[in-house]
């Protein structure tokens, strides 16, 4: 059976980057975990990663697609089973509500290796990978008990606040 894990586990049971899986037909035997005829995880390899067991596992694989960096990422993909960067497999399991607001984006900063984006009303700074495209003036924020919390997405115009279950 496949864990179940929401948001407050993420952080602490998680390794980013997850990649989204099918659940249907799943199994486990003799150190390899199938899904039908391929091979997402070798076992009886020796090494700590998910992508290093791949490489030198001499079975076909099933293709892992789009890496997903984010518990943002995660709820946006709409799937629900996912194996993370170990090897854990899990199912994700959406248990709250929270508010998507758009927020004007007031500036940026670019630093060495990520970026600081403001966003009017909002006191704290996101730290974000890269900097959005220059035409995007607006930033979704994911709030958490009325506390801004994650980047949900960008926007060229103004939208209305709307309700997400993560």
């Amino acid at each position: 059976m496949v864990p179940s894990i929401t948001y407050k586990q993420l952080s602490t049971n998680v390794t980013f980057p997850v990649y989204r899986i099918s659940a249907d037909y799943l199994s486990y035997k003799d150190g390899l975990l199938m899904d039908g005829s391929l091979v997402l995880d070798d076992h009886n390899q020796p090494y700590d990663t998910l992508g290093k067991r791949r490489l030198h596992s001499p079975h076909k694989l099933r293709r892992l697609n789009r890496p997903l960096y984010d518990i943002a990422d995660i709820i946006k993909s709409g799937h629900l089973n996912f194996i993370d960067f170990r090897g854990k497999v899990f199912h994700y399991r959406k248990t709250v509500f929270s508010h998507v607001k758009y927020k004007k984006i007031r500036k940026i900063e670019k630093k060495e290796i990520a970026s600081l984006l403001w966003a009017e009303g909002v006191n704290e700074p996101f730290l974000i990978a890269r900097p959005p495209q220059a035409y995007y003036g607006w930033v979704g924020i994911l709030y958490l008990k009325d506390y801004p919390w994650k980047i949900y997405d960008y926007s060229e115009t103004f939208k209305s606040a709307h309700k997400k279950k993560i």
